[in-house]
């Protein structure tokens, strides 16, 4: 076997799409809101425990107190926000193109111009909510 043999050829070669990197995307911003439910759950059920516990009021207030606690609040809001929405406009987009395949011009250059729409939708309606929680 040679030693400099290349396992994959293909990957260094290979660019990543705006299309690729969206179904990627998709995927993992529906494992990662499933997963914040999960930890959502389970930290409801864990709530006599935990509101009866002063140590946990002690590590969240000192975890979120002053300026650094409110600038983490806000970044973690707005990555559920991005995330929130990119799936849900990703899924309808996925609906829309299942249903109308055949009624749907799917070149690429339109296929680019979805992503890019789907793209700003998810920033238009994350940053716009961000901001309505914030005042």
């Amino acid at each position: 076997m040679e030693k400099n043999k290349i396992v994959s050829p293909s990957l260094t070669v290979y660019r990543p799409e705006l299309v690729t990197m969206m179904s990627i995307m998709g995927r993992a911003t529906g494992i990662i809101l499933s997963g914040g439910l999960y930890i959502w759950v389970v930290m409801l059920k864990l709530k006599p425990l935990l509101l009866t516990n002063y140590s946990f009021y002690f590590i969240i207030y000192e975890l979120f107190k002053g300026q650094v606690g409110g600038i983490i609040i806000s970044g973690i809001t707005l990555f559920i926000l991005i995330a929130l929405y990119y799936h849900v406009v990703y899924a309808v987009r996925n609906i829309v193109w299942f249903f109308w395949e055949d009624k749907i011009d799917m070149s690429l250059e339109n296929v680019y111009k979805v992503g890019y729409i789907i793209l700003g939708i998810t920033l238009f309606l994350s940053l716009t909510n961000w901001i309505l929680l914030l005042i």
